[in-house]
């Protein structure tokens, strides 16, 4: 499979219990390779003084994100994927965070050589085993939206 040099530009709102608003932004130089089952964007930010290699693999239904440490730890990140309640182990540098997520949309767009994704999803700390989110939620409950854009270099 061949890698395709591309600039990869996040950008992530999230809105918590009483209304407080976050915006993240983060672009970087990756590298994307593509096969049948959709793409996988692979990327390096700087935490800390550390570098840290990222993973972002996106398809039409998921969005999966995971981080190497620079001792070569793998920090799985988030999973989500469409119309479902997804429980999962959100791992840090400081242990493990027990999360639930359930997403409503994840939309891809290419136009001309570039792609624009659009994912939808709730995101909240798992206090139980209830796969309706809002009964797990208690007041952690975050309104989330991740902007994706993969922009060919050159292009």
């Amino acid at each position: 499979m061949k890698s395709t040099e591309v600039i990869l530009t996040l950008d992530g709102r999230q809105t918590y219990p009483g209304g407080q608003i976050e915006n993240i932004h983060q672009s970087e130089p990756a590298l994307m390779t593509e096969d049948g089952s959709g793409l996988l964007l692979q990327y390096d930010t700087v935490q800390e003084g550390q570098t840290i290699r990222s993973s972002l693999s996106l398809s039409e239904s998921a969005l999966r994100m995971e981080m190497q440490l620079p001792d070569g730890t793998v920090l799985k990140g988030i999973v989500l994927r469409t119309g479902e309640t997804v429980h999962f182990d959100y791992e840090t540098p400081y242990g493990a965070l027990k999360m639930v997520s359930r997403t409503e949309s994840v939309r891809i767009l290419r136009v001309n050589k570039n792609i624009h994704a659009r994912v939808v999803y709730e995101l909240c700390m798992d206090d139980s085993v209830s796969d309706n989110i809002a009964d797990s939620a208690g007041d952690t409950l975050t309104l989330c939206t991740m902007r994706i854009r993969i922009e060919s270099v050159g292009a």
